[in-house]
Formats: structure tokens, sequence, C-alpha cells
């Protein structure tokens, strides 16, 4: 499986995204080939936090360069869209849902610890039809940051499950970013790429 790794809110110096980190090297040990040619750069800056769609552009100008990115001219294998599988973590669940929402084709979505937020729905309800299969994994209680990243979104209560997700999994012993930074846990994420 050709999997792209996309990082987090503040997630810009974060290794495990990088081909070369603990996490990466695990996921090719496990047979996957990671897209990592030139990385994929987004400035990882926080939305969602005011009143109106106005802070969400953020999230759809790196999903319209996540779309590019993967465009077959200038990626060749993703002609094959259900080879790809996205490993998004936290709001790159956003940049992900406005790609797929503008017609990148992706045969699998994992949202680890991604932020549930209805104004990003509601803007990008095109998103499922491209996407094969979506999993979301999160860390319970342990994962307060998932649970701070849905506020301010016009919902009220905690959503933690992608609601067009196919399946969704709770690791209680993981918390928002130990997917990828604590070994014991990279099976969590690795087992379900397939």
């Amino acid at each position: 499986m050709n999997v792209m790794l996309v990082q987090g809110t503040w997630g810009w110096d974060d290794e495990w995204w990088r081909s070369a980190s603990p996490f990466a090297l695990a996921l090719t040990r496990a047979g996957h080939n990671i897209i990592n040619g030139r990385p994929f750069i987004w400035d990882t800056e926080l939305g969602g936090i005011g009143f109106g769609d106005d802070d969400l552009w953020g999230w759809d100008a790196a999903g319209r360069h996540l779309q590019d990115y993967l465009d077959p001219k200038d990626y060749p294998g993703h002609n094959q869209p259900e080879n790809l599988c996205i490993v998004a973590h936290s709001h790159a669940r956003q940049v992900v849902k406005f790609a797929t929402h503008l017609g990148l084709k992706v045969g699998k979505v994992i949202y680890v610890s991604g932020p549930v937020r209805k104004d990003v729905d509601r803007l990008t309800t095109l998103s499922r039809a491209n996407i094969g299969h979506i999993t979301t994994l999160h860390g319970g209680k342990h994962d307060r940051m998932q649970v701070f990243g849905g506020l301010f979104d016009g919902h009220w209560g905690i959503n933690r499950d992608d609601p067009q997700a196919d399946v969704a999994y709770v690791y209680k012993e993981a918390d928002h970013s130990s997917f990828f930074k604590n070994p014991a846990h990279f099976s969590f994420v690795i087992d379900h790429i397939g």
C-alpha cells in the first residue's frame, strides 16, 4: 500500500511523518511504501477557533495543496487510488476532508485523533464519495487534545468518531500523539492500513 503521512496541528517539528522516523521505518518494515519523494507541507496552524468560517481557510488551502500534491500528473502512482492510504493526525483530518471534497480519490483514510468538526463537515459534503474506507482511531480519555480541537465548531457536545467512518477504534492506553511516538502503539495504526 502507498501511504501518505500528514502531520497535524503544530506538527511541523514532529518527526513521525518524515521517512526516517521510527514510525515510518516500522511502516516500511510492514511492507508499505511511504510517499515521501518531496514532503507534503502545510502550515499546520490551528484553525476553527473564531466565529464563522473565515478561520477554516488555512485547512481549505492545505486541502487544495494536498489534492495538487497527489495529482496523477505529478505523482504517477496515484492513478490507482485504491492503493493509496492517507494517515492523517489531528487537524490533518480537516485537510483531508477538504482535499477529498475537491475531488482527490483515496482508497483508505485513517483519521488518528482527528477532531470531528461540524463546520468542516458542512463544507466538505462531497468528501465521502471520494474515499473508499474510513477508519478513526483515538486514545479515549487520555486524548484531551482531540476533544479541545472539536470546540467552537457550532456543535454542542463531544463527538470523537467521524460520522462517515466505516469503523472506529478507541485505544485507551494511547494519548493524542503516542500512536506515532511510542513504538508500543505503532501497531494501532499500522494494523489498520491493510
